[in-house]
């Protein structure tokens, strides 16, 4: 079981809010061997992003407040918010996604996606080709199922790069997935595929690669 550690914090510039954060950080329930590596990871990945935020972001805030206030101009303040989301969980394997969004002001925000999916039993993360792993040519067919979902999207009127199957093999990444009830979720980040506009692009695997049950994967012993 999970359990998220929540909190907001705003930075101010001369006592006027610059920077807006929100965090919610997933952390195991259990104090196991195995859960405190996973907790380990999140905390660490959620450390991350708070250096970030109160650091070159929070400095390129108070330019902008500055800006704007010897302008005359309004200011917004900026907002920052790491968010996750526990997608699957079993007795052996658990899958979760994080994201970091950042908005400056007005201005439309971009979103990084982080996903991790990580065996019960040593707390060791997964990558696509070890849950794969008694499949042949797993990799061929998740991108033959990336291509078909690109050519979905260019018919449902999603903003994509002319040579997004051509992308979608090069910056294709084993670790960029995570598990839910209904199976495997491949995605790409904005700007990878198309315009940041278009979001992270998300890649539904079918039954046909043999996730249709999510309790009968092979999950590789790890030392």
């Amino acid at each position: 079981m999970w359990k998220y550690i929540c909190w907001k914090e705003t930075l101010c510039r001369e006592e006027e809010p610059v920077v807006e954060l929100e965090f919610s950080v997933p952390l195991p329930v259990e104090q196991g061997r195995a859960e405190k590596r996973m907790g380990r990871y999140h905390a660490r990945l959620a450390a991350v992003w708070y250096r970030r935020w109160t650091g070159d972001f929070y400095r390129a805030a108070c330019g902008a407040w500055a800006w704007a206030r010897e302008g005359g101009r309004p200011f917004w303040p900026w907002q920052a918010r790491l968010s996750a989301e526990l997608t699957y969980e079993n007795d052996r394997i658990c899958s979760l996604w994080m994201e970091g969004s950042e908005r400056q002001g007005r201005e439309e925000g971009r979103v990084v996606r982080t996903a991790s999916t990580w065996t019960r039993r040593d707390g060791c993360p997964l990558t696509l080709g070890e849950i794969c792993s008694g499949q042949r040519s797993w990799r061929r067919q998740a991108l033959d199922q990336v291509e078909e979902g690109l050519r979905s999207m260019r018919r449902e009127g999603v903003a994509l790069w002319r040579d997004a199957e051509r992308r979608a093999k090069a910056q294709f990444s084993p670790r960029r997935f995570y598990l839910t009830q209904d199976g495997l979720i491949l995605y790409y980040p904005m700007g990878a595929l198309g315009p940041v506009g278009s979001g992270i692009l998300t890649f539904p695997l079918s039954t046909g690669m043999g996730h249709q049950n999510l309790d009968a994967y092979k999950i590789p012993e790890k030392v």
